[in-house]
């Protein structure tokens, strides 16, 4: 009995010693919780991201925005919606394990910034032009572009829009944005990334009436990586191109003309999938002078003088004849009267307007000086069918029907 008494005595004593070890154990792994490191707060999609490294021992941690707790988790990162774009957020988390909490980390402050979109992607003569969205907390961004691979930085700015001067022609690029804080050293998520090719505009635009007196022919140079072409056209009295046909060559046979004598321009498009050259800019003006069933709409009197004959309906305007005097120059050079057929047209601006059915003679007269003329187109040269009657008088025949 003495021997079993002994044997429970100092296995009570065991465990009792053990108990105490155990105890001082988890005593002294809950005192030396170490704070959470390595905290980091980052822009999401209508949230911020706070995320931290695991604390050996930590059973939960809790989330402090400014003073206040606003999460407890066992996980080692929280979502905040709680935001609002453009305020600046304080952050810090400490280590929980039953009643014990550890110090807390080191406070990671972070400005809400919305991540922007690209509104424009747009060709320029030599260049790519992007524009995006302004962000509310955002003082920079930066603009990055790819080929192939991995991003690279092009730039800081402070405003919404950026210049990329450093492109060759039928390459494709693209381009992201991303919003920046200076102050606290915060960006916004990646913006969607917009594509283009870039290419070259196009130049050496010739268009020029052809023989048949039926037809322009529009020729241009070819530009590095296009597929196609765009042709435009618009009479030189309007505001606005019309497309005319997209080709792959480079050159067009223009069919689809006024039967009265017109000034036409032409701008050209270099295409390359979706992504389009910017205009042409120097678009040439061609006169038209249609043949009338083999007849030419104009001829020259005995007196070296032109009459260019025009058809119109009742109602109709023609304001070609305003166009053609101001490509080349000749504003304040002529007058224009209408000295037959009153009660036919009616002559404003060299704007004429088909009153009435029946016949009528514009007669224009221009400068006794061809310096004066070459003087005011700059020396440019002048169409053939015009160089013979730069300083006679000319007579516009209007037939109404």
């Amino acid at each position: 009995m003495k021997k079993l008494t002994k044997i429970i005595s100092v296995s009570l004593a065991a465990l009792t010693v053990a108990s105490t070890m155990a105890i001082a154990s988890v005593a002294v792994s809950a005192a030396s919780l170490k704070k959470p490191t390595n905290v980091k707060a980052a822009n999401g999609e209508k949230t911020i991201t706070v995320s931290w490294k695991k604390v050996k021992g930590a059973k939960k941690y809790k989330v402090y925005k400014g003073k206040k707790l606003i999460r407890t988790t066992a996980k080692t990162s929280i979502k905040d919606t709680s935001v609002y774009s453009g305020k600046k957020y304080t952050y810090k988390v400490k280590a929980v394990n039953g009643k014990k909490t550890s110090k807390a980390s080191k406070s990671v402050t972070i400005t809400r910034i919305n991540y922007t979109i690209i509104k424009t992607v747009k060709n320029g003569d030599g260049s790519v032009t992007l524009t995006w969205a302004k962000r509310k907390g955002a003082n920079q961004y930066k603009v990055y572009r790819k080929t192939s691979g991995s991003y690279t930085l092009l730039k800081k700015v402070t405003k919404d829009s950026y210049t990329d001067k450093n492109v060759v022609s039928g390459t494709k690029y693209k381009y992201m944005v991303v919003c920046y804080n200076t102050t606290t050293k915060t960006k916004s998520m990646n913006c969607t990334a917009r594509s283009i090719t870039y290419l070259d505009k196009v130049t050496g635009v010739y268009a020029r009436e052809n023989t048949d007196g039926k037809s322009i022919g529009v020729k241009w140079n070819a530009v590095s990586g296009a597929s196609s072409y765009t042709v435009y056209r618009r009479k030189a009295a309007e505001d606005s191109y019309t497309k005319l046909a997209t080709t792959t060559s480079t050159a067009y046979k223009d069919t689809k003309l006024s039967n009265n004598p017109t000034a036409y321009m032409y701008n050209i498009v270099a295409v390359k999938n979706s992504s389009n050259s910017v205009d042409c800019q120097l678009a040439p003006v061609a006169p038209f002078l249609p043949k009338r069933d083999g007849v030419n709409s104009y001829y020259f009197d005995d007196k070296n003088n032109i009459h260019v004959i025009v058809m119109l309906n009742k109602g109709d305007t023609y304001a070609e004849g305003k166009a053609l005097s101001d490509f080349f120059g000749l504003n304040g050079l002529y007058t224009a009267e209408v000295v037959e057929g009153k009660d036919v047209i009616t002559l404003t601006d060299s704007v004429i307007t088909a009153a009435n059915s029946g016949k009528a003679v514009i007669e224009i007269k221009l400068s006794d000086s061809v310096a004066d003329i070459v003087n005011a187109i700059g020396g440019g040269k002048i169409h053939k069918q015009y160089e013979r009657a730069l300083t006679k008088t000319a007579y516009v025949e209007v037939e109404v029907a």
